[in-house]
């Protein structure tokens, strides 16, 4: 048996998967997420996300 403090205890990281069509807004959505968060372009279009800090952007295309 884990015997641990409430103090202790973290909130897991969660991983996101947005889709759709193109042209609706998914990237633009992103920006709105709250926390950290990574990117994984593949299409070019993360550029919409410009001075947003608390976004780390991997660019696979």
């Amino acid at each position: 048996m884990d015997i641990k403090k409430a103090s202790e205890i973290t909130t897991p990281s969660a991983i996101r998967l947005i889709y759709g069509d193109p042209g609706k807004g998914k990237t633009s959505t992103i920006g709105f997420m709250p926390g950290r968060t990574l990117v994984i372009g593949i299409d070019g279009t993360s550029s919409v996300l410009k001075g947003k800090d608390n976004i780390d952007i991997v660019d696979m295309h």
